[in-house]
């Protein structure tokens, strides 16, 4: 627990320090630094659960694009703000380093390797911000949002809503699917056998489904706040 706090903290202070260079407005410093504070302490929690850099980069992300755009509603600063400094501590500046460092040293392999991780990583981070930014600044995600929001208004404004409404719920179950393979391949370690562990996920996507009340950020909100108290079950321990 104290090195999470520790690195949390350390990230803090590294994103604030990139928005010095940045030439961030003084006022917005701290909230810069939260942001990266919060995307960093989101990658730790996924990897502690799913050590997967790929994963873990691309949930902490989605935290990390969420929370830039609350802040810059709610401080009226460009969203950039707050996204670019947040996702200093994110950026696989090591990967890279290290797929130069293998392939100077003639490790071809090691660079390979190296390479296709970091790309995945970028990739990852990428994708996160792509999917925000289409829920909230498309008309397909528009559409998407106000026919959760209100089917009938969105069929009286003349939107096909069964059509949406099918699309989703295949788009859905495909990211199901491959949530469940994910689970099976890595977390179980390629085992099929239910070992009661996934039941507790099921349970809690559930209660995510109630408490986001079909909003994207809440979804990720409630995401991190439950998996921040499923990670906190393996500190217990520590507070006696």
């Amino acid at each position: 627990m104290f090195q999470l706090l520790t690195q949390t903290l350390v990230a803090f202070v590294a994103t604030v320090a990139f928005g010095v260079l940045f030439q961030v407005p003084k006022e917005q410093y701290a909230f810069s630094g939260i942001c990266g504070a919060a995307g960093w302490l989101c990658y730790l929690l996924v990897m502690q659960n799913y050590p997967s850099t790929t994963i873990a980069s691309f949930a902490a992300a989605v935290v990390l694009t969420m929370m830039s755009r609350i802040f810059a509603v709610w401080r009226k600063t460009p969203v950039t703000v707050f996204l670019i400094c947040g996702i200093f501590p994110l950026v696989p500046g090591a990967g890279i380093y290290y797929t130069a460092y293998y392939f100077i040293m003639g490790d071809n392999a090691m660079a390979l390797s190296k390479g296709i991780e970091t790309i995945k990583i970028a990739v990852a981070i990428a994708l996160a911000i792509v999917v925000a930014w289409f829920m909230r600044k498309t008309r397909v995600g528009l559409n998407l949002r106000a026919i959760g929001e209100s089917p009938a208004t969105a069929d009286a404004a003349g939107l096909n809503v069964s059509a949406y409404k099918y699309s989703a719920v295949l788009i859905g179950a495909a990211i199901a699917g491959i949530g469940g393979l994910f689970y099976v391949m890595d977390s179980s370690a390629g085992s099929w056998e239910n070992s009661s562990t996934i039941s507790a996920f099921g349970w809690l996507a559930i209660a995510l489904v109630i408490f986001a009340i079909w909003r994207t950020d809440f979804a990720i909100l409630g995401s991190f706040i439950f998996g921040l108290l499923y990670v906190f079950n393996s500190y217990s321990s520590l507070f006696g």
